[in-house]
């Protein structure tokens, strides 16, 4: 489905569904819940979301959990349950394995790979920022390169 035009506040309500998606800390939202709340039916939101953003509000809840995630294994002392928690796991396994399937690796191996120095020094490094992000903060391409951490291929499964 192609949207060729948009209503700007459908548009809106969208944009507000996808921030409650990232965003939302307490209990789970309900696709349901998010569709009521956009004034859309749940398969009618869904449809749109898709062809708005390319990824269904499932595909874009776990997609920004395991982001939430990375940057609290790099840049806090938590232990890697409290990072399951925090990011709206209740089930360490479960976690573990969207984490392994969507970054390449366990939570433990990326936050050893990837976590330096101690806590109020640490920074996420340039290799993990989005290249937009780094346009924008004025990280060269090549810096961004040659930040990254070596990667080992016999760790590769």
């Amino acid at each position: 489905m192609v949207l060729t035009m948009i209503h700007p506040e459908l548009l809106s309500r969208l944009c507000h569904a996808r921030d409650l998606l990232r965003d939302w800390e307490d209990e789970p939202l309900s696709v349901t819940a998010i569709a009521r709340a956009s004034g859309l039916t749940p398969f009618h939101f869904i449809r749109l979301f898709k062809a708005m953003f390319g990824e269904t509000p499932h595909q874009y809840r776990s997609r920004a959990q395991v982001e939430k995630a990375k940057h609290l294994l790099v840049l806090t002392n938590l232990p890697i349950t409290d990072v399951c928690m925090a990011v709206g796991y209740s089930s360490l396994g479960s976690f573990s394995a969207l984490f392994s399937r969507r970054v390449g690796m366990s939570p433990s191996e990326f936050q050893r790979r990837y976590r330096q120095g101690s806590a109020p020094e640490r920074q996420l490094p340039a290799s993990l920022i989005p290249g937009c992000l780094s346009l924008m903060t004025g990280i060269s391409e090549k810096e961004q390169f040659s930040r990254r951490q070596p990667v080992d291929e016999t760790d590769t499964v």
